[in-house]
């Protein structure tokens, strides 16, 4: 997750400065499958695209968002939400993880 570690370092770009890291916070880190599913509008199918409420968390695009959950039974899976529908499954996770 080297995303994840820029985010929370605070070093500039250069690698010379030292930062508020992103946005003032420094503890950025993936959601929880619980969590994503807490901010869905309704269950699947939700008819509504995208299935969260904009008003609260903004304009979002229609994507899967992956959690920070690995499938039990097989490391190489994790859980993610789509927010174009309101499903939940899982998938092998993308490699840039």
């Amino acid at each position: 997750m080297n995303f994840l570690v820029k985010l929370n370092d605070g070093t500039s770009s250069n690698g010379n400065t030292i930062s508020g890291c992103f946005a003032d916070h420094c503890d950025w880190r993936l959601p929880t499958i619980v969590e994503l599913q807490t901010i869905l509008l309704a269950p699947y199918p939700c008819g509504t695209d995208p299935c969260i409420n904009q008003t609260i968390f903004g304009p979002t695009q229609s994507f899967i968002y992956w959690s920070s959950i690995t499938v039990a039974t097989s490391p190489s899976l994790a859980w993610f939400v789509g927010f174009d529908g309101g499903n939940v499954n899982y998938n092998d996770k993308p490699a840039n993880l």
